[in-house]
């Protein structure tokens, strides 16, 4: 399954390694990130680094995007990720 993860602070990170260090089933192909400097050096140091994409091509890349922005980013990451109607 393909996960992509939409916000790299201290939940998205941990989730981001975790999937680095392998789920069985699982792998991290993309994220979205505000300040795609200050998340460089982390999404570096993973093994297998995943794309930095817009919040609106998240769904476009993964079976699943899971959402961990700050709660002011909770309904545009919603909208960004839900398919339309």
């Amino acid at each position: 399954m393909k996960v992509a993860i939409a916000g790299m602070g201290a939940i998205g990170r941990k989730i981001a390694k975790a999937l680095d260090d392998g789920i069985p089933g699982m792998a991290l192909e993309a994220v979205a990130v505000g300040n795609p400097q200050k998340a460089g050096e982390f999404l570096t140091g993973l093994k297998r680094p995943p794309r930095v994409l817009a919040l609106n091509a998240l769904a476009q890349h993964a079976d699943i995007v899971i959402e961990s922005a700050p709660a002011a980013f909770f309904a545009r990451a919603g909208r960004a990720c839900a398919p339309s109607r």
